[in-house]
């Protein structure tokens, strides 16, 4: 048995670890949970969207994997929908700046928690 707080497919290797179990002859059951944007959110009533400011909301990886795509800076730059960034703290000042470069105004919401930001 392997328990995991939260959402386990939202940047927690989740998947990965359901092929390797399955790749194994081994049957895998996964209880979904609660990811941490939505808890966060919701604790601190801040809705991710909203029908007068954010139509949509995208999660995004403050690590991706080495030699990978890099983020679709324009994309997340849109005024009109909410970005998450998990595990974003050691890279909130560039990935902001990128944002802000791409078209992102300042004024934008900002909350930051131990291992994330909204």
């Amino acid at each position: 048995m392997r328990l995991k707080g939260g959402d386990s497919f939202i940047f927690g290797r989740g998947g990965e670890e359901v092929e390797a179990v399955r790749a194994a002859g081994i049957e895998a059951h996964v209880t979904p949970g609660i990811s941490a944007a939505l808890a966060a959110g919701a604790q601190a009533q801040i809705p991710l969207t909203h029908r007068d400011a954010a139509q949509a909301v995208t999660f995004v990886t403050g690590r991706p994997k080495l030699g990978g795509p890099d983020l679709d800076y324009s994309a997340l730059a849109a005024s009109t929908h909410t970005l998450v960034v998990y595990m974003g703290v050691a890279v909130a000042a560039p990935l902001s700046r990128r944002l802000v470069e791409a078209g992102r105004g300042l004024h934008h919401a900002r909350l930051a928690g131990a291992h994330d930001f909204v």
